[in-house]
């Protein structure tokens, strides 16, 4: 049957259910722009795999190369995220996961973006995501560098971007707010990368006291 309802980004950004099947022909044809694309894949909380099928890769594609090219939140930045990720051979048959609720994907989808700050006495700040896992080091001329997320950091005091209330996964607001800074920091590539690490369970769940910032 012929999709007849729009999906559209402000649905995405309101944080309705996305529907199935979607992809990227489907958001085109529901008048995404690239700059929409391009933030919702940064947001997904999906497996590379996934994300090359949305964009319409084949497997050989995949196997040869994976990357997302595509241009962030229109206006702000030029940059050009491209990821490249070691592939697993495919299986005779895919082993699906166990669904998550909804809620709870919605939740993990932001757990890897900015959550609040480090202030240090060194007068710079880290920029630290939901697990409190570093992210980058912004130092006061305004210079921004990537932190490991493993990285323990030592801190006079905390802030945090949003409480329980606004978290992204309820309020338009703050998904606007969270992806604007992603997009003055320049840190898009990083958190693609921790994305693809997540999804293949290496990403850190917690920094560790024995490596400090």
């Amino acid at each position: 049957m012929e999709k007849t309802m729009k999906y559209t980004f402000a649905d995405w950004m309101a944080g309705l259910k996305i529907p199935a099947p979607f992809n990227a022909a489907d958001a085109k044809r529901d008048g995404w722009t690239a700059s929409q694309l391009g933030t919702f894949m940064l947001a997904a909380p999906w497996p590379a795999e996934k994300l090359a099928a949305f964009i319409g890769w084949s497997r050989g594609e995949l196997e040869t190369f994976l990357g997302l090219a595509v241009a962030l939140v229109k206006g702000e930045i030029d940059t050009v995220l491209c990821v490249s990720v070691p592939v697993e051979p495919e299986t005779a048959a895919e082993a699906k996961p166990a669904e998550k609720p909804q809620g709870a994907r919605q939740a993990s989808t932001w757990n890897i973006f900015p959550y609040g700050y480090f202030h240090k006495a060194d007068q710079s700040s880290v920029l630290f995501d939901r697990n409190y896992r570093p992210i980058c080091r912004v130092r006061p001329g305004g210079e921004v560098e990537i932190v490991p997320p493993q990285q323990w950091v030592a801190f006079e005091r905390q802030e945090w971007l949003y409480v329980d209330k606004t978290a992204p996964r309820d309020c338009a607001e703050t998904r606007r707010t969270i992806l604007a800074l992603v997009a003055r920091l320049g840190i898009e590539s990083e958190l693609r990368s921790r994305r693809d690490l997540e999804s293949r369970g290496l990403l850190p769940q917690r920094a560790s006291r024995g490596e400090r910032a």
